[in-house]
């Protein structure tokens, strides 16, 4: 039951992600849509959380408990505004929590067509932070640091 709830909150983020990351920042639905897609994330990290009674702990244990840290950390930085660098670290805790969703979505087919459980993790957690790290970087860079 909590890991079909899991499932559904993850797939559900994982879809809204690309749109509340693509939207105009700043408008009034890219903050509805993100805080919408806060809270699914945050909600399947918590039912991640609850199947260690089932599972034990294990490296997604740890990632869970990362991702809620880094989503809430994201969501007060755009709520409060800190510091005048706070779009910059939205911006980055937002778009990598977006490849840690994606990453774990991603390792779930190679798994599925029979490869090494841990080289399906790590292999599409290396390539989609790769690949999903240049692109942030190159957002940022356009975003951010253009002189």
């Amino acid at each position: 039951m909590v890991g079909s709830v899991h499932f559904c909150l993850a797939s559900a983020a994982l879809l809204l992600g690309p749109i509340v990351l693509w939207r105009p920042k700043g408008t009034v639905s890219h903050r509805w849509l993100g805080r919408i897609w806060v809270v699914l994330l945050a909600l399947s990290n918590l039912a991640a959380l609850l199947l260690v009674r089932e599972h034990g702990l294990s490296l997604f244990t740890f990632l869970a408990l990362y991702s809620l840290v880094s989503v809430t950390a994201a969501f007060y930085l755009a709520w409060r505004k800190p510091q005048p660098s706070w779009r910059v670290w939205h911006y980055y805790l937002m778009c990598y929590g977006y490849l840690g969703v994606l990453a774990a979505a991603l390792a779930r087919f190679p798994v599925l067509l029979g490869m090494e459980f841990w080289l399906a993790v790590f292999g599409t957690m290396a390539i989609t932070f790769a690949l999903g790290g240049w692109l942030t970087e190159r957002g940022a860079r356009r975003r951010f640091f253009r002189h």
